[in-house]
């Protein structure tokens, strides 16, 4: 499934390779693993399974025609791969896994409902949450410590300019000469943030009548529903 290379992912470094004489194809072959996602964490696994799939199938050879076509680096796939398998060990040992092959695709089962991996992201990377306003020409980010920032250029969010949530949650945050920016984020909604962010605060809204206030993180995050 999806989260143990993402995990694999954000505890050592991205596969994508950057050069800079061929950014624009670099950012276009990563944009084809997202796919429409806007989210870079998806993006590294399709890239990894693309990897896993010609290692598996033609070998070598097509292991490394697909990471210089499509601008990955073979070493840190590799890595992430011996990284999946030790997380694999990590959660037998914990009693959260089975030995059998069996118990691994039960496991599985939802892996591809991209709903559930966001959620699941939300659970591991919260409170790292960025809003995201939509904008004619660039939408509008920022964060509860730092105020505006922006999505890192790498970043499958970088150009885009319309969201269907307005909540990214990230890893990583850079600073530069310019601004401070997101490295890597996934598009994430209301729904997950509620139920797999942190502590709620629910009051009575400012609007009266039936609706009432669910804040978390001191009022940065707050939606308003009815209390039914």
């Amino acid at each position: 499934g999806p989260i143990l290379p993402i995990a694999a992912a954000l505890a050592h470094r991205s596969p994508f390779v950057m050069p800079l004489d061929k950014k624009e194809l670099a950012d276009e072959s990563k944009a084809r693993f997202a796919d429409g996602s806007c989210s870079d964490h998806l993006a590294v696994y399709e890239a990894y399974e693309a990897w896993r799939r010609a290692r598996r199938d033609g070998g070598p050879q097509a292991e490394d025609r697909l990471c210089w076509q499509r601008f990955l680096n073979k070493s840190v796939l590799r890595l992430l791969s011996d990284m999946r398998g030790q997380f694999v060990d990590l959660l037998r040992d914990a009693g959260f896994l089975g030995d059998g092959h069996r118990d691994m695709e039960a496991v599985d089962r939802y892996s591809n409902e991209q709903c559930l991996v966001r959620a699941v992201l939300v659970a591991g990377l919260f409170p790292k949450v960025a809003a995201v306003q939509n904008g004619k020409r660039k939408a509008k980010w920022h964060t509860r410590d730092d105020g505006k920032v922006s999505a890192h250029p790498s970043s499958v969010n970088g150009f885009e300019t319309q969201f269907e949530y307005q909540w990214m949650i990230y890893n990583e945050k850079v600073a530069s000469a310019t601004g401070i920016y997101i490295r890597d984020s996934t598009s994430v909604s209301d729904l997950a943030l509620l139920l797999f962010g942190g502590a709620t605060t629910v009051q009575a809204s400012e609007r009266g009548g039936d609706q009432q206030q669910i804040s978390m993180l001191d009022k940065y995050i707050s939606f308003t529903a009815s209390r039914r």
